[in-house]
């Protein structure tokens, strides 16, 4: 995330007057853990992340095994983390991950083109809509505590150039 993006949304956030609303601007694969307590975070929303299509760049993907166990070491029985992608491969790559942690599950179609469950678009989902263009989403719940190893998942590739064509 850009930092204006975030600005911008704390600027909304004070208007609004919201007090339950914390945004932090961090690396998520590094600052996840011990940023708060667990139970705290109820939800997590990742937004059309990089699809790093590059091999070497493949760590930097947002969602990955080790980062799908935080955050359900993070979220309290019944949160929730909610993703969305306009990649196809990556949209099924990121449900392959969130699948593989037992302690979620997931709430809406497999198919992943579903409506969206939320009233809220970012700037990015409005234009893929107005051009009817796929949007893949997932949204998992917590069921259980997080046990047992982390699921050992390969990255996919998730160039749709060479993966769909």
């Amino acid at each position: 995330v850009r930092l204006p993006v975030v600005q911008e949304a704390m600027a909304r956030r004070d208007r609004l007057g919201l007090k339950n609303v914390v945004i932090y601007y961090a690396n998520a694969h590094e600052n996840l853990q011990g940023l708060v307590p667990p139970g705290v975070i109820r939800a997590f929303y990742v937004q059309f992340p990089d699809p790093c299509f590059k091999k070497r760049h493949h760590k930097r993907r947002m969602l990955k095994p080790v980062v799908v166990r935080r955050m359900a070491e993070l979220l309290p029985m019944g949160g929730y983390v909610y993703a969305q992608s306009d990649v196809k491969p990556l949209a099924e790559e990121m449900y392959e991950f969130l699948a593989a942690e037992g302690a979620l599950k997931s709430t809406l179609d497999p198919i992943l083109t579903v409506p969206s469950p939320i009233d809220e678009r970012t700037e990015w989902e409005r234009h893929h809509e107005k051009n009817e263009e796929p949007i893949y989403r997932m949204w998992f719940e917590k069921v259980a505590e997080p046990s047992g190893p982390i699921p050992e998942l390969e990255f996919r590739d998730t160039n749709p150039r060479r993966v769909e064509g």
